[in-house]
């Protein structure tokens, strides 16, 4: 069972770095022109904002996945408080669908006392969790693009 829970990203931060090698390796594309390079003072400035909703998912005390949301009013629509997210991942020997289930739910509970109208998410083409979005009522409303317009090293 996962211990779920709000935290402060620069709580959580050190302890969640020992995973992103990990993470990244297993959803990036295009690593051989786009490396991973997290701007950790920038994400430092966006929590200090309050635009920062943090999971963290917790076995035996350790961190097994998280999902990280930036809160932000849309441009198009003022009045509403908007969660776009960042990213999302649990390790592998913490996968399971009903973990999953567990955390996308706290999430939901969570934003929706904060106050948030939409969360959004999206999901890489060749990890794709569609299949698990739908089945927690998401709805498909966008597709996105992306070209790398960087050179190859």
């Amino acid at each position: 069972m996962l211990e779920l829970s709000v935290e402060k990203w620069s709580d959580a931060i050190e302890e969640m770095k020992a995973h992103f090698p990990e993470h990244w390796e297993e959803v990036a594309v295009n690593k051989d022109r786009v490396k991973l390079a997290m701007d950790y003072e920038r994400y430092a400035q966006i929590e200090a904002a309050g635009m920062i909703h943090l999971i963290v998912a917790r076995a035996a005390g350790k961190i097994v996945g998280y999902f990280c949301l930036i809160l932000n009013r849309h441009l198009h629509y003022k009045n509403d408080l908007m969660a776009m997210s960042d990213f999302y991942y649990i390790t592998p020997t913490a996968r399971t669908s009903r973990n999953a289930i567990q955390m996308f739910e706290f999430a939901e509970n969570t934003l929706r006392e904060r106050g948030v109208s939409v969360i959004s998410a999206t999901t890489k083409v060749h990890k794709d969790k569609s299949e698990f979005l739908d089945y927690m009522g998401w709805k498909w409303t966008e597709k996105q693009y992306s070209k790398v317009l960087k050179p190859c090293a």
